[in-house]
């Protein structure tokens, strides 16, 4: 009998921008590409809020999405975390990337921590650090091949 292997699932963390900013970020979340989908309570929260200032439309799709996640999370492997207990790896985004917000560094530390390979984003801030820096902050995390990933 031959033994299955254990094949590693990627984790991707999605920043709050990709929640409620872009239609095509649903599309991708339940997709049933082999990866482990984390979203943040600050993720969440942040996105909702950035909704509520945008009108009623935007804010019903933010939540129906969130709806539909609760609904189908286990199948679709997403997962909703917490972002306490970052420290060390905020101490080290901060270090690194001096010139991140807070709130975009605890999203960066929070997907460190749990050992995320891909963050997804739209934001700029982001997107514009060079990628040797990426690297060192993926490795100093314990996290080979980290990557910053754009959405479209």
């Amino acid at each position: 009998m031959k033994k299955k292997k254990n094949k590693k699932i990627e984790k991707w963390y999605y920043d709050a921008c990709t929640l409620d900013d872009n239609k095509g970020i649903y599309k991708e979340i339940f997709n049933k590409n082999p990866k482990e989908v984390l979203l943040s309570h600050l993720a969440i929260g942040e996105a909702y809020g950035n909704c509520l200032g945008k009108g009623s439309e935007e804010t019903n799709a933010f939540t129906s999405l969130m709806d539909k996640i609760v609904k189908v999370k286990e199948k679709y492997n997403i997962k909703i975390i917490g972002n306490d207990r970052t420290e060390s790896e905020l101490e080290k985004v901060k270090s690194i990337i001096g010139r991140v917000s807070i709130t975009d560094a605890i999203h960066l530390a929070t997907a460190l921590k749990n050992k995320c390979r891909i963050f997804k984003t739209i934001d700029g801030d982001f997107c514009g650090e060079p990628h040797l820096k990426i690297k060192e902050l993926g490795e100093k995390c314990g996290i080979s091949n980290f990557k910053i990933k754009k959405m479209f």
